[in-house]
């Protein structure tokens, strides 16, 4: 069972990630950021769920990399 600050976590370091990786410029600087939002969310949730049975870190490992590779091959969208 996972405590509800895991659950917290889980959900919110990834997007907490995803904004300091948005801060240092890695990535297209479009529209696409918009669109981020919701799939690092989204994705945080499902990847989560699947992986529930497994050690905090593990998770938090897996949802970083998920974090990264979305914001390296997402393709810029022009304004």
């Amino acid at each position: 069972m996972n405590s509800p600050l895991q659950v917290c976590l889980k959900i919110f370091l990834p997007l907490v990630l995803w904004i300091g990786i948005l801060y240092l410029g890695y990535g297209a600087q479009s529209l696409s950021q918009i669109i981020e939002i919701p799939i690092v969310l989204i994705g945080s949730l499902i990847i989560a769920n699947f992986m529930e049975s497994q050690k905090l870190y593990k998770v938090l490992a897996v949802l970083f990399l998920f974090v990264f590779l979305l914001r390296t091959f997402m393709p810029q969208i022009p304004e």
